[in-house]
C-alpha cells in the first residue's frame, strides 16, 4: 500500500510519515472544535487531516468518513460506540480523543479526534529500518498482542489489524490506531461489497479472517483480530505474506484466504522452522475454535519462546490434515481418501487397543503368577515358588507382591544383600502410600471435629491406631478429640501413650493431662494433675518449655 493511501474504513491517520499532499479545496476549515492544518492522508472511505484542537491546545489525527460512506445504521448506533472507543486507556493504544458528526451542506459527516503520532512507522517499516533480531521482533509483538487484548477486555474489536494500523513512534512505544473504528464504519461490508476501492480493498483482505469474507459483520469476534494478528506476526518476521494474493483475482481473493493453505513459515525461512512456525499456524487456522483464542494467549506462548520454556500449541494431527484435505478436493479424491483415511484411523485404533490389551494381559498374568509364587513360597516349594516369582517380574518387574515373594526366597538361601535389595523393591510403593496415611487422617479427623462431627473424626483415629499402633501421634490426636468429646479418662490414657512412646511429644502431652485433671477439680484429679506437672517439668528440664512449666507451678 502506498504511504499516501489508506485502506477502506481505516484511513492511517497519527503519523506524518507520508508525503505532504495537498489540501481538498472542499476542505472545511474547521470541524467541530478542530482547526485544519494539512491533509495526512486520503482513502476510498475517508480523509485524515493533521488538525489543531482549540482545548486542550494539542494537535490531533482528525479522521472524517465521506458522504456516503457510512450506513445508516452506523450512523445511528456512532455516537453510542464512540464512548466506547474513548474509554481505551493503554499505552499501546492511541487514544480515540472525541468522536462527533460534523453538520455540513451535503449532510452530516462523521468524525474521529485521535491521538497524533509523529514520527511513527509502521511495525513492519519500523522493524526493517532499525534491523531488529527475530527475538526483538517478537518482544515488540508481544506488546501488540496485550494492546488487542486489553481493547478486547473492553469489549472492543478491532476488525481492521495491519501494519499500517499497528504504528511503532521513534522511542519503540507500539501505538494501535483505529482501535474500533472499523466497527463503527461498517468496513468489513463495505470491503467486501464496493468495487470500486479495489486496490485498497485488496490492501484489507490481506489481513482478513476467513469468516470476516464471509461479509457477514455479526459473525466476528475476538478470534478474527488473533487471525490477522498471526498475518502481521508472519509477516513481520518473514517480510513476506502467508498467501501469493497479488496475483489472484479479485473475486478469487476471499475462496483463497478461506480455503487455500497458507505457506509454511519455515519454508520461507529455515530459521523460524519449530516452535515460532507453530505458533504463527495455530494463529492462521483457518477454523477459528482451533486458533488461540485470545491475543493474551498468543502473547503469553511467543513469551514461552523467548523463555526457552514449551509452548502450549501444537502442530495439527496428521488426522485433522487429512480431513482438511478431503474438504478442499472431495469432488475428486473424496471416495479414496475416506477409505484411506478409514483404513489409516482403524489399523491406528487397533494397534493402540491390541497394545493396550497387551499390557493389561501381561499385568493380570504378572499378578496370578506372584499370587502362585506366594502360595508355593507358604508351602515350602521354594523351587516352583521361584520359578513363577521370576515369571512374573520378568512380565511386571514393579510387581510388589513377586519382589516380596522373592525377598523371602533368597532370605531362606541366606542371600542376605539380595533379600534386602528385593525387599526394599517390593515394599517401596507401599511405605510411599503408607507413610502419608497417618497425618492424612489426623487433618481429616481434624476437619471433622472442628465442624462437629466428632463421631466420625472418632472413626478415623480409631482407623490410625489400628492401622498404625506404633505412632505416638495416633494416640495424641485421639486423645484430644476424645478430650473435647467428654470422654476425659480414655482422653488421658491415649495422652499418657503418646508421651511414653515419643519424648518429642512428652512436655505437651503431660501439660494437656495437667490442664485437664484441673478443669475437673476432684480431690483425685488434683493430686494427679500434679504428679503430670512434674512429668512436664522432668520432659522440659533440657529446653525452654521448662520456664513455661515453672510459671504453671
Amino acid at each position: 500500500m502506498p504511504t499516501d493511501s489508506v485502506d477502506p474504513g481505516s484511513p492511517s491517520g497519527g503519523t506524518d510519515t507520508s508525503p505532504a499532499l495537498k489540501l481538498p479545496a472542499t476542505s472545511p476549515a474547521r470541524i467541530g472544535h478542530y482547526h485544519i492544518k494539512r491533509l495526512l492522508a486520503a482513502g476510498g472511505m475517508g480523509l485524515v487531516y493533521e488538525a489543531m484542537q482549540e482545548n486542550p491546545h494539542r494537535a490531533v489525527a482528525l479522521k472524517v468518513m465521506k458522504h456516503g460512506v457510512t450506513s445508516r445504521t452506523a450512523q445511528r448506533r456512532f455516537e453510542y460506540e464512540s464512548q466506547v472507543l474513548s474509554r481505551l486507556r493503554h499505552p499501546g493504544i492511541a487514544q480515540v480523543y472525541e468522536a462527533g458528526i460534523h453538520d455540513d451542506a451535503a449532510g452530516p459527516l462523521p468524525y474521529f479526534a485521535m491521538e497524533y503520532i509523529p514520527n511513527a512507522r509502521p511495525i513492519t517499516k519500523y522493524a526493517a529500518e532499525n534491523r531488529l533480531y527475530t527475538e526483538q521482533r517478537l518482544e515488540l509483538f508481544i506488546r501488540v498482542c496485550e494492546a488487542v487484548h486489553h481493547g478486547h477486555q473492553k469489549g472492543v474489536i478491532h476488525r481492521d489489524l495491519k501494519p499500517a494500523n499497528i504504528l511503532v513512534d521513534s522511542g519503540g512505544q507500539v501505538k494501535i490506531i483505529d482501535f474500533g473504528v472499523a466497527r463503527s464504519t461498517d468496513s468489513d461490508l463495505a470491503a467486501t461489497t464496493q468495487q470500486t476501492f479495489v486496490g485498497e480493498m485488496i490492501g484489507t483482505l490481506k489481513y482478513m479472517s476467513p469468516e470476516q469474507c464471509e461479509a457477514d459483520p455479526h459473525d466476528i469476534d475476538t478470534r478474527s483480530d488473533v487471525y490477522a494478528l498471526g498475518v502481521v506476526l508472519y509477516e513481520l518476521l518473514s517480510g513476506r505474506m502467508p498467501y501469493d494474493l497479488e496475483h489472484t483475482p479479485v473475486f478469487e481473493l476471499p475462496r483463497v484466504i478461506r480455503e487455500v493453505a497458507a505457506t509454511r513459515l519455515g519454508s520461507v525461512n529455515r530459521t523460524l522452522r519449530g516452535d515460532v512456525e507453530v505458533i504463527v499456524d495455530k494463529a492462521l487456522a483457518k477454523d477459528r475454535t482451533r486458533r488461540y483464542q485470545s491475543a493474551q494467549a498468543l502473547a503469553e506462548d511467543i513469551g514461552r519462546v523467548l523463555k526457552n520454556e514449551p509452548i502450549l500449541a501444537r502442530p495439527p494431527s496428521m488426522l485433522y490434515q487429512l480431513g482438511k484435505f478431503v474438504q478442499r478436493r472431495k469432488g475428486l479424491v473424496v471416495t479414496a481418501t475416506i477409505v484411506t483415511l478409514s483404513l489409516a484411523v482403524g489399523f491406528r485404533f487397533k494397534l493402540e487397543a491390541q497394545q493396550a490389551a497387551m499390557v493389561v494381559a501381561r499385568a493380570d498374568e504378572a499378578r496370578k503368577l506372584a499370587q502362585s509364587a506366594r502360595t508355593l513360597a507358604a508351602r515350602g516349594k521354594h523351587e516352583e515358588a521361584t520359578r513363577d516369582s521370576t515369571e512374573a517380574l520378568a512380565l511386571d518387574p514393579a510387581n510388589s507382591l513377586a519382589l516380596r515373594t522373592r525377598g523371602y526366597l533368597l532370605l531362606e538361601r541366606g542371600r542376605f544383600a539380595e533379600a534386602l535389595e528385593a525387599y526394599n523393591a517390593g515394599l517401596r510403593p507401599i511405605e510411599e502410600v503408607l507413610s502419608t496415611i497417618p497425618e492424612d487422617l489426623h487433618n481429616r479427623a481434624r476437619v471433622r471435629r472442628l465442624s462437629g462431627g466428632l463421631k466420625q473424626a472418632l472413626a478415623d483415629h480409631d482407623l490410625s491406631v489400628s492401622l498404625f499402633p506404633n505412632k505416638a501421634l495416633v494416640y495424641v490426636s485421639r486423645g484430644l478429640t476424645r478430650r473435647i468429646a467428654g470422654n476425659v479418662d480414655e482422653a488421658m490414657e491415649d495422652l499418657h501413650r503418646g508421651a511414653a512412646m515419643d519424648a518429642s511429644w512428652a512436655v505437651q502431652c503431660n501439660l494437656w493431662i495437667w490442664e485437664t485433671r484441673m478443669l475437673r477439680g476432684a480431690a483425685g484429679d488434683q493430686e494427679a494433675a500434679l504428679g503430670a506437672l512434674e512429668a512436664a517439668a522432668a520432659a522440659a528440664s533440657a529446653s525452654f518449655d521448662h520456664h513455661y512449666v515453672a510459671l504453671q507451678r
